[in-house]
């Protein structure tokens, strides 16, 4: 086996995943704050 230290291997690919998800995220709510702006539901 390896002779790393206990814990995250990773930190560098965690952070990209995490500034993909803010930026899907971002771009979730911005695409249903303009949706919610052009449809109008009667």
């Amino acid at each position: 086996m390896s002779d790393h230290k206990e814990g995250f291997e990773a930190p560098g690919t965690f952070v990209i995943a995490l500034v993909f998800l803010a930026v899907f995220v971002v771009v979730y709510v911005a695409n249903f704050k303009l949706l919610s702006n052009i449809w109008y539901i009667r």
